[in-house]
């Protein structure tokens, strides 16, 4: 009897769980659509302009702008750029809503808004 119970929760877990699996909230990746991605960074407008389908972006930033690379770990992308001890190293969740700034043996969070372009 008891082995029956336990054949049938197996069944059970295989007909389910694959179910569970596909409702489950699909990540995007931050190159999936071409955005831009507006933060504060240091009191100052950041602006992060990403192609759909590239890893590499703009990096409008004081005036200046720079081509930057993303590298994608986890849930979120490191921004490979020239260092400059001011900005530390900088990271963006995949949604492209939160910067997260370590500088001076610090971690900052800042919040963005991104804009999808088509």
């Amino acid at each position: 009897m008891r082995h029956n119970s336990l054949l049938i929760l197996q069944i059970f877990f295989i007909l389910f769980l694959p179910a569970c699996n596909e409702q489950a909230p699909k990540s995007v990746s931050i190159e999936d659509r071409s955005k831009t991605i507006h933060c504060i960074l240091n009191e100052k407008n950041l602006e992060i302009v990403i192609s759909k389908g590239s890893l590499t972006a703009n990096f409008l930033y004081d005036g200046k702008t720079s081509l930057v690379n993303l590298l994608k770990f986890k849930d979120t992308y490191q921004i490979l750029m020239k260092f400059d001890p001011q900005i530390g190293q900088l990271k963006i969740n995949q949604e492209g809503t939160k910067l997260t700034q370590f500088v001076n043996q610090q971690e900052k969070h800042t919040a963005c808004k991104t804009i999808t372009r088509n």
